[in-house]
């Protein structure tokens, strides 16, 4: 049985200036069990980002409301088997200058506005997929930060 991980965390400020992108990376995250693990880990890290250390780990960005991204996340599963993945947004805060992901399925702002391409996935042994991540924030979302993890 795998364990639940966090795969990225989100921090989405919504103000009226122009959106300004730093994302995803090429660290991953991975699950561990004793037959092998199941990484994931964003990709592609915008040029206008290209120089924030965040942006390898983490979607940060500022944006206003109505706006639409999208990240593309990677899943490796190494383990003998074939995998049966959830992949969903969650809450999540700062606490103490940490960055904690909710467990379960706590729903917040953000977590309403993102989506995954595909929720689940049977991801085969030795396989990769991609996958994207899209958060649409609504026209009439009012100013704050919100935070939340992707979780599998």
């Amino acid at each position: 049985m795998l364990v639940v991980a966090v795969v990225a965390a989100l921090a989405v400020i919504t103000s009226m200036p122009s959106p300004v992108s730093a994302a995803g990376a090429h660290q991953a995250t991975r699950v561990h069990n004793d037959s092998g693990s199941l990484f994931i880990r964003l990709l592609d890290v915008p040029v206008v980002a290209a120089n924030d250390p965040r942006a390898r780990q983490y979607i940060v960005d500022n944006l206003a409301p109505g706006d639409v991204i999208h990240r593309r996340v990677e899943l490796l599963n190494t383990t003998g088997a074939t995998l049966h993945v959830a992949v969903y947004p969650d809450a999540a805060h700062i606490s103490h200058g940490s960055f904690i992901g909710a467990p379960g399925h706590t729903v917040n702002d953000l977590v309403t506005w993102t989506r995954l391409a595909q929720p689940t996935v049977d991801l085969p042994a030795g396989a990769r997929m991609n996958d994207t991540v899209t958060i649409a924030v609504p026209r009439d979302a009012p100013p704050g930060e919100r935070y939340g993890v992707i979780w599998a």
